[in-house]
């Protein structure tokens, strides 16, 4: 909302049963705070990693295709075992 500027909007959520609609207003002190909490952890970590030219010991080697087809093999979500009201 901070970004497009827009000062309202609509949260909807559908529980399996029914849609609710949630009217959410935008929190200026919160973004102003958020805005700097990621402009802080930009410079710490990623502008840092990107000067130092190093590699990341941290990053994971696993690329999202490969956890993807993991995930699709164990067949991990069960859909057909959901139940709407």
């Amino acid at each position: 909302m901070g970004i497009t500027g827009i000062y309202k909007c609509d949260l909807v959520v559908f529980d399996g049963c029914k849609v609710e609609e949630i009217d959410v207003g935008f929190n200026s002190d919160y973004w102003l705070k958020l805005a700097a909490d990621v402009n802080n952890s930009y410079l710490k970590f990623v502008y840092k990693q990107l000067i130092s030219g190093g590699e990341n010991p941290n990053s994971a080697s696993t690329s999202r295709k490969e956890v993807q087809l993991a995930v699709s093999a164990q067949n991990i979500i069960h859909v057909e075992n959901v139940e709407f009201c």
